[in-house]
């Protein structure tokens, strides 16, 4: 259960720059749809995003 408030602070962390750079194992952004998109889209294929 701890997990879920490190995650949180994880992801306020990464929007100021001063703070990206810690180390996290885990944040809600890592769940948000677009990386589900980029990672299920074949190599070579750009997804909706232009990635």
């Amino acid at each position: 259960m701890l997990g879920i408030p490190m995650a949180a602070m994880s992801y306020v962390a990464r929007r100021f720059e001063a703070t990206r750079a810690l180390p996290a194992m885990y944040s809600i952004d890592d769940h948000l749809p677009q990386h589900y998109v980029s990672a299920l889209t074949p190599a070579g294929v750009q997804n909706e995003f232009g990635d």
